[in-house]
């Protein structure tokens, strides 16, 4: 099960779904996983209720899971784009498992129903899945796709409007 150590996440319009491309490897394999609304849809509520647990989701929980956020947003830094290549892997991704600790999340992209060896994992500290949500609610942005998901602390982050301004999201 391969371990995404560095990934690059955006919505491409003719698919109508995100991509996300990320190495994994001490050879830097490339894997190409295809999102899909719906399922975004169904991932999105528990990273931010995982966030919101740790922090509460009273109006005083808000305002800090919003700081939050705009500080992560505001500390990312540009790397270049991580590029699928002629021998990368790439699949649909048709199911999620998250595992929760108390530093962070890992996501584990199921590409089939049968076999287990090619779902790809990645692991994500709180600030991480910080930035990583910005980058994907950018991309919600983009596919003009329903942010109904989405709790206020990210809509309304004025950190998300500079996120959604950088051409490379990573």
């Amino acid at each position: 099960m391969p371990e995404l150590t560095r990934l690059t996440t955006e919505f491409v319009p003719i698919e109508d779904r995100i991509r996300i491309t990320g190495e994994s490897g001490p050879d830097n394999t490339t894997i190409t996983l295809w999102l899909t609304q719906r399922l975004a849809n169904q991932l999105v509520p528990h990273l931010c209720a995982w966030l919101e647990k740790k922090t509460g989701s009273d109006m005083r929980g808000e305002i800090m899971q919003s700081f939050a956020q705009q500080a992560a947003l505001a500390a990312m830094e540009p790397q270049p784009p991580v590029q699928a290549s002629e021998e990368s892997i790439s699949g649909l991704v048709r199911s999620m498992n998250i595992q929760t600790g108390d530093e962070g999340v890992r996501l584990i992209f199921g590409q089939t129903d049968e076999r287990r060896d090619d779902d790809a994992t990645l692991t994500l500290q709180t600030q991480a899945l910080r930035q990583w949500l910005g980058i994907v609610h950018s991309q919600y942005l983009k596919g003009g796709w329903p942010l109904t998901v989405w709790p206020d602390w990210i809509r309304e982050s004025k950190a998300t409007e500079a996120v959604r301004a950088a051409s490379a999201l990573h």
